[in-house]
């Protein structure tokens, strides 16, 4: 199933409103057949609540190695099934309320690598980086920034009808997540 512009202005309409872990969980439930298809399981609250927990951290990720081009090894940490099924709505639905910059060009619909290298095919200098451990180095400060932001606007404040939750809130329902405990994104060792 191909998600639509009717689809994409009720996930906007959702997020915007959302301001319980349940109006979380229903919100990906709406988005997930988008993605697998009609017959897919719909989440369960108990499974978001879990994989939002961080005593979830080690039994969610596989880690493992692979080769680069230099020799060396890149240390990988894929989801397991159920969290990547999350990760994979919860992206599409993030994809629908936020437009990225015009230069974004890594992990953007439709663009890729060589949509960024055809901009520059004809200067006299590109300069090529590759950021040493970009995803791990995301904790979860910058992560919550981001979310404070437009379009996301999960302040500390209920000022708009956007803002409609506070950290303590996001944390809590959205993630599942204790007080005393924290948010993190994957680290690698």
């Amino acid at each position: 199933m191909k998600a639509t512009q009717e689809n994409i202005e009720v996930i906007c309409n959702w997020f915007a409103k959302m301001q319980t872990k349940r109006d979380f969980l229903s919100l990906l439930n709406y988005a997930k057949p988008l993605i697998y298809g009609e017959k897919s399981k719909p989440f369960e609250l108990r499974q978001i609540s879990w994989y939002g927990s961080f005593k979830a951290k080690p039994k969610a990720y596989h880690t493992f190695e692979i080769s680069k081009r230099s020799g060396k090894k890149r240390t990988i940490h894929a989801p397991k099934p159920g969290l990547k099924a999350i990760q994979k709505t919860l992206a599409f639905i993030l994809q629908c309320v936020y437009e990225p910059h015009r230069a974004a060009y890594g992990f953007v619909p439709n663009r890729s690598i060589l949509n960024n290298a055809q901009i520059h095919q004809c200067s006299k200098y590109v300069f090529n980086v590759d950021l040493k451990d970009f995803f791990s180095s995301i904790d979860q400060a910058r992560f919550w920034a981001c979310l404070q932001l437009p379009p996301f606007h999960l302040s500390k404040k209920k000022s708009s009808p956007m803002e409609v939750m506070t950290l303590k809130e996001f944390k809590t329902e959205v993630l599942g997540i204790e007080e005393n405990e924290d948010i993190r994104l994957y680290k690698s060792k």
